[in-house]
């Protein structure tokens, strides 16, 4: 991968989800993979402990000049404490993911098709705010939204071992029945700029990706009811890789500013910043000693302050760490088969040390090339 790809793909790392980003490949491939994610929150004598159970499908299909990806999955959420066991299950959202290569550009394109479970119950409900939350951290964090619809192009310019890039992308988010009760719920569209700069020498690479996010008005039945505040990721990474060895490091400052709320009158800031801080750092190492065998290795660390509401305040979120490592094995099994097992561990706290967070993540799964 030359140092121009490789700087355009990592700025629009910073423009797209992790359930959005597309799959780089030349080949046409179908990736079916299943995973359990667990996570137990102790509070003294009380344990809750969610399960989530998804099994992802990707089908990855070149295309001139580029590549298309749709992913889909199901999910099944359990939660269990003192009051007993509740649990929902459904089909997420189909996503569709296209990227071409311009050259000195790269465009992608992304549909959400809202093919997920929407007018949740109460119970449903209850379970989805539990993994939506953002110290708990699970992979999947809603059974679904509404039709979403965007793009970003990402310019960039090569002079001798430096790569910079500027981009920009828009998504137009569509309107869903998240409850029963609320029918007609519109999300604010979102707007993002990215800047992005990597320096390659031999097999080693650094670089500095920025990105701010602006996002617009949601709105219920027509009405105005909130807006997320702005939002401003700075990413750094550093990356070493051979015919046999791949390193990976990368650090992630993750700044969201005042919401504005309509709750109470007219649509205004937060007295105080509800959002908190966000860094994220992550470690990766993988080996193939012998062709078609990968062993890996990963380690993530996330730390969230706590916000700047009193901690009687409905809105107070209070600071958590949260830490994992794991690792796993990649096996070609056939000509065109290959099996990837990956287990995750991981430990931490959340809600000013209250509460303590054990998590362990298991995926396996199948991909076959064509």
């Amino acid at each position: 991968m030359t140092i121009l790809k490789r700087t355009l793909l990592t700025t629009l790392l910073c423009l797209s989800s992790v359930e959005s980003q597309p799959v780089v490949g030349p080949l046409v491939f179908t990736d079916a993979s299943a995973f359990v994610h667990q996570v137990t929150v102790q509070d003294g004598v009380d344990e809750t402990r969610y399960r989530q159970a998804v099994s992802p499908l990707i089908l990855s299909l070149p295309v001139a000049a580029g590549n298309i990806d749709i992913r889909s999955a199901y999910m099944y959420l359990e939660m269990r404490d003192s009051s007993g066991i509740r649990d929902a299950r459904g089909p997420l959202d189909t996503q569709i993911a296209g990227e071409w290569d311009l050259g000195k550009a790269l465009f992608t394109g992304y549909v959400n098709v809202p093919t997920g479970s929407d007018s949740l119950d109460t119970i449903a409900a209850d379970l989805a705010t539990g993994i939506a939350r953002n110290d708990l951290d699970f992979p999947i964090k809603t059974f679904g939204h509404g039709l979403d619809f965007g793009g970003a192009l990402t310019l960039a310019y090569q002079f001798r071992h430096w790569a910079f890039s500027v981009g920009g992308g828009y998504v137009i988010r569509g309107p869903y029945a998240p409850l029963e009760n609320v029918s007609n719920y519109d999300p604010g569209d979102e707007s993002t700029v990215t800047l992005g700069a990597t320096y390659a020498v031999g097999g080693w690479s650094a670089g500095l990706d920025l990105a701010g996010t602006y996002i617009r008005v949601d709105r219920e039945a027509g009405q105005i009811t909130f807006r997320n505040g702005k939002q401003f990721v700075g990413r750094g990474s550093l990356a070493y890789t051979s015919r046999r060895l791949k390193i990976e490091a990368s650090a992630t400052e993750i700044t969201r500013f005042k919401n504005l709320d309509a709750s109470t009158g007219p649509l205004l800031y937060e007295d105080r910043d509800s959002n908190g801080n966000d860094f994220r750092a992550r470690g990766s190492l993988r080996v193939t000693p012998i062709s078609g065998w990968t062993i890996f290795g990963e380690a993530t660390y996330k730390d969230l302050t706590k916000n700047a509401y009193d901690a009687t305040d409905p809105l107070f979120q209070g600071a958590a760490r949260l830490w994992s490592y794991g690792g796993g094995l990649t096996v070609q099994v056939g000509k065109r088969e290959a099996m990837t097992v990956r287990v995750v561990r991981g430990d931490g706290w959340i809600r000013d040390r209250a509460q303590d967070v054990e998590t362990l993540n298991i995926r396996v799964s199948v991909r076959v090339s064509f």
